[in-house]
């Protein structure tokens, strides 16, 4: 007959023996449900009906925004803006204003400009009355030729600062016709024609004085005709 003793230690590692077998088969069930686990990455599908639509676009990018046309506004005088009627990304259109500069400077100007035009037609009046002057008196023999010469020059002066006068451009190609000078009085004779081609007494004068050159006469000191009106003006 067993000892009692004897059986329960059989009984206490029997026991034991069946902890660890249910622990490793609990492992091992662990690890196949870890190894035969459904994947977390597996494509899902949607199902839906086929339809007619528009499909979007977008693109994602980074960078400046330039424009399609880009126009260069500047103006043709300098200035400091007074007014300003258009800002950037503002719509206009082609012939609007859309600056307006300060018109100080530009006033300044124009008084200047219009005081040196006085002076110009002063001083142009000026030197026709001593013109005038110095061929009576050249005539008479009462000064000599180098004043009547110096008379005449300043007066063709002060025609070159008022270029636009057509009756200064005739007197003066009457003087150098009277005096025998063909080229010059061609010249502002042509001058003339240039600013009014229909100017009869210009186009008389260049006929005469193309037949004068044709047949190379000696110049002759009696005028060819009348002299033109003195020019007048108002300052």
């Amino acid at each position: 007959m067993q000892s009692p003793v004897i059986k329960s230690t059989q009984l206490r590692q029997l026991k034991r023996k069946s902890s660890w077998l249910l622990a490793i088969l609990a492992s091992g069930a662990g690890l196949g449900w870890y190894l035969n686990r459904p994947g977390s990455d597996a494509p899902l599908y949607q199902s839906a009906t086929v339809s007619r639509g528009d499909l979007a676009q977008i693109v994602t990018a980074s960078g400046p925004l330039d424009p399609v046309t880009k126009v260069e506004v500047g103006s043709q005088i300098s200035g400091s803006i007074q007014k300003l009627f258009a800002d950037f990304n503002s719509p206009v259109k082609e012939g609007q204003v859309i600056a307006q500069l300060d018109p100080a400077t530009c006033e300044a100007s124009l008084i200047q400009a219009e005081g040196n035009l006085a002076n110009a037609r002063a001083a142009l009046e000026l030197a026709q009355i001593n013109a005038n002057r110095a061929r009576s008196l050249r005539a008479d023999n009462l000064i000599p030729q180098s004043d009547y010469d110096k008379a005449l020059a300043d007066y063709s002066e002060a025609i070159k600062l008022n270029p636009n006068e057509v009756r200064d451009y005739l007197y003066r190609a009457y003087i150098y016709e009277i005096e025998g000078d063909i080229k010059n009085s061609m010249a502002d004779t042509d001058r003339v024609l240039k600013l009014d081609r229909k100017n009869q007494q210009a186009l008389s004068r260049k006929q005469r004085l193309q037949a004068r050159q044709q047949s190379q006469a000696a110049p002759s000191l009696a005028p060819q005709s009348s002299p033109p009106a003195m020019p007048t003006r108002t300052p």
